[in-house]
């Protein structure tokens, strides 16, 4: 039995109460102009907008078999490149945790040759030198952790990481 102020989330791995409620109050915004709060539900072009992979942004229309496609994700899977939507160092500003889903995904997707779009490995070594990841949250710091160490390639998301 966990302590009442931790749950279970569907990953397995332990998740603050604290954090989502800190968060869950707070809208907009922060003064680094950081997303607070963007788990909106809404049309399928919006929620596409608001994923962070091209490849993790189609849909697929069962009705039609036709793979929806806002971002270019079909390009970038036959590419094997894993590609931030959008500018890339808005996208990582709006939310650092980006930094280290970015190497997660590299290392999830590493046994099938995929690879990080190429300039951005410098990007996130740059925000990181320039204190743009100083203020994550350990909860999903460690969230992201946990989830990279159980893929199949780990050591892929230290060396994403490492440059």
């Amino acid at each position: 039995m966990h302590p009442p102020q931790w749950q279970y989330d569907r990953d397995n791995t332990y998740i603050h109460r604290y954090f989502e409620a800190k968060l869950a109050k707070r809208l907009g915004e922060d003064q680094a102009r950081r997303v607070l709060r963007d788990n909106v539900w809404g049309p399928m072009e919006e929620d596409a907008a608001r994923r962070d992979f091209t490849i993790n942004a189609m849909y697929y229309d069962p009705q039609t078999q036709i793979v929806v496609d806002y971002h270019h994700g079909i390009r970038d899977a036959k590419k094997k490149t894993l590609r931030m939507i959008g500018d890339a160092a808005t996208r990582y500003r709006e939310d650092p945790v980006r930094i280290l889903r970015t190497a997660r995904f590299a290392a999830r997707l590493a046994p099938w040759g995929f690879h990080v779009a190429h300039g951005t490995n410098a990007l996130m070594r740059s925000m990181v030198a320039d204190g743009e990841a100083a203020h994550l949250v350990p909860e999903r710091v460690w969230a992201e952790l946990v989830k990279a160490l159980q893929t199949d390639t780990p050591a892929r998301f230290f060396q994403v990481l490492a440059g």
